[in-house]
């Protein structure tokens, strides 16, 4: 059972929150949440997967997706939404790439200590098209095509890229997922050391797919995952305690650590504020945010809840209060903390909802 203890830190969210719908502010087709990260006190970064312009006329076939990453800041206090390429955000040319010819690259990704860098190539021949990883010294592609649906996080030393990316057939369609642990710092490095589509693992409690997909979630400062069984809401909404599995992937193969259990709906992320993993429970009364040993806990009224702005239709008004408890869990994508740790917010595919709290 997740550890109890007196908090050192209680705080409540009990005013309406603002609210931002992405996708209707910017009028783009489809969104994918990828991660966050907050600029200051009033201010955060979605970094979201969106549809790439001009995709009636690309010069190339593409395997497989059309995806380009953008960033959006939200000024929730004045409610300002400030669009941005991904190479504003990153701000880097390529320590490398893998041809001479002069075909686009995008900088997505960089390693804490700037050595390494993750190229997306998508406008380019086949061949060329994917993820790269790139030193001053190698060029290793590591995914030979673009997934529909990917995202990462290096490790704070630097040491590891851990990944979750749909898996493509010949035909462009997905037919499953996989988390990958990718290894930097030896001398075959970059090298993937850990798949999850090819262990043996039964259950297979690090795979984000079928036959029973999990939810997994990365910390970068510890190199540990918490993984555990994603299910839908009528299951969540049974009161059964669901495992939650502690994993070591700096081991290889991953070695498991402990468990614990947690009673649904609820929801695990991690918070770069905090330094810790954030568990928010939803129950009749509401929501309850706590880091692992409850050393910070956060409560929103499941009043605040039912009134949040444009999530409940005109269709929902008949629900229990512990199925919008259940409703909203199902969608969440994110719980960021602001650095002041006066703001939550909570995201799901292309909305947000940024609570002000207070003692």
């Amino acid at each position: 059972v997740v550890q109890t203890a007196t908090p050192i830190s209680t705080m409540f969210c009990d005013q309406l929150p603002a609210y931002i719908n992405v996708q209707e502010e910017t009028n783009n087709r489809a969104y994918r949440f990828m991660d966050y990260f907050f600029e200051d006190e009033n201010k955060i970064t979605f970094v979201i997967w969106a549809d790439r312009p001009n995709f009636d006329t690309r010069a190339f076939k593409i395997h497989y997706a059309w995806m380009l990453l953008k960033g959006f800041t939200w000024d929730f206090k004045d409610d300002v939404l400030t669009e941005y390429s991904i190479t504003e955000i990153i701000d880097q040319q390529p320590l490398q790439i893998p041809y001479l010819e002069d075909y686009p690259v995008e900088v997505v990704g960089v390693s804490p200590n700037n050595e390494w860098q993750l190229l997306q190539i998508t406008e380019a021949p086949e061949a060329y098209q994917g993820f790269w990883l790139v030193n001053q010294e190698t060029v290793t592609q590591i995914i030979p095509y673009v997934p529909s649906s990917m995202k990462w996080k290096w490790s704070v030393d630097s040491g590891m890229l851990w990944l979750i990316h749909t898996i493509h057939d010949l035909s462009g369609d997905s037919y499953a997922g996989q988390s990958v642990v990718v290894d930097l710092t030896g001398a075959d490095a970059p090298q993937t050391v850990f798949n999850s589509w090819e262990t043996d693992m039964s259950p297979n409690l690090l795979s984000p797919t079928e036959p029973e997909p999990y939810e997994l979630v990365f910390s970068p400062t510890y190199s540990t995952i918490l993984s555990y069984r994603n299910i839908e809401v009528d299951e969540a909404l049974l009161n059964q305690p669901l495992t939650v599995y502690s994993f070591d992937v700096s081991q290889n193969p991953p070695q498991q650590i402990e468990t614990f259990e947690v009673t649904p709906p609820f929801f695990i992320d991690w918070n770069d504020t905090l330094q810790d993993f954030v568990i928010i429970e939803l129950t009749e009364t509401g929501g309850e945010i706590y880091t692992l040993n409850r050393s910070f806990v956060y409560k929103i009224p499941i009043e605040i809840i039912k009134q949040m702005p444009n999530f409940l239709g005109t269709n929902d008004q008949g629900r229990t209060d512990a199925n919008v408890a259940a409703y909203l869990n199902v969608n969440l994508k994110g719980i960021g903390i602001s650095p002041d740790l006066q703001h939550v917010v909570l995201m799901i595919r292309s909305e947000a909802w940024a609570f002000s709290c207070g003692d």
